[in-house]
């Protein structure tokens, strides 16, 4: 399972998800944010182009996985454990 991660702070489990599943669940086309600990985040590629609003708890987690950066993301996102993309890969 991941875990979805709105704008607003909630969060929810998800299943595993087909590319179309992801783009419904982020609002556009997806961008993949593989971490150097094997997890992944799956944003909105043009999340900040199309105004999305920022999401402080995936920006909060991306910043925890990436030191030093002070990009952020902006829309719902969807993170993967390194062990959820594990599983992921081998579906």
């Amino acid at each position: 399972m991941a875990t979805l991660i709105t704008t607003d702070g909630d969060s929810s489990d998800v299943e595993a998800l087909q590319l179309e599943q992801m783009q419904s669940l982020v609002g556009g086309y997806i961008e993949m944010i593989t971490f150097s600990d094997g997890s992944l985040m799956v944003c909105n590629e043009t999340g900040k182009l199309d105004g999305l609003p920022r999401n402080n708890v995936a920006t909060e987690i991306f910043r925890m996985k990436l030191r030093g950066t002070e990009d952020w993301i902006a829309g719902d996102a969807i993170f993967y454990s390194r062990a959820e993309n594990d599983r992921m890969q081998e579906e």
